[in-house]
């Protein structure tokens, strides 16, 4: 009976280390790279810039599966905060050697290249979102998220937590 109920106190605790990290909230985020200083962004601060309707976004997993619908949605574009942290090169050409890598609070990671960001579309539909559709930002119980609205599998790149923005140049 002993072994019995070790083996299930066992399977129990496993699943909560391998299964998924619950997201902490964050309050803030920084934006670190080729920069004088590093730029840090409070939730306060996010209060400050103008948010956009982005409205009902249907969020599906990597094979297309249906998880959840937000509904209401309203975002920062996420180029207003890049466009504060530009990049200095002598040539403009080199910026597309340059990426962005968003880390949440949990290690989670997406990854947009410059190009992505500033050449494409993609760069004019990724969002910190300031309202999920029934929180407002500062109640969010998953604060800050990131969402790119033109990803056919949205929740790839649904960030929750996010905690940093490292530009990087690829060798």
């Amino acid at each position: 009976m002993a072994r019995i109920t070790l083996f299930i106190l066992c399977l129990l605790l496993s699943s909560r280390l391998f299964g998924q990290k619950e997201p902490i909230p964050s309050d803030q985020f920084s934006i670190t790279g080729p920069l004088e200083k590093p730029i840090v962004i409070t939730l306060g601060d996010l209060k400050k810039y103008p948010d956009q309707e982005i409205g009902t976004v249907k969020i599906t997993n990597h094979r297309g599966e249906y998880k959840k619908t937000y509904e209401g949605l309203r975002g920062i574009p996420i180029r207003t905060f890049l466009d504060l942290a530009p990049i200095s090169t002598e040539k403009p050409k080199d910026l597309s050697t340059y990426y962005f890598v968003f880390r949440a609070t949990d290690g989670y990671c997406n990854v947009y290249s410059w190009n992505e960001m500033y050449n494409t579309d993609i760069g004019n539909h990724v969002f910190i979102l300031t309202t999920d559709g029934t929180h407002e930002l500062a109640a969010m119980p998953e604060r800050i998220l990131v969402l790119c609205t033109a990803d056919i599998q949205t929740g790839r790149r649904l960030l929750k937590g996010l905690a940093s923005i490292e530009i990087k140049k690829a060798e």
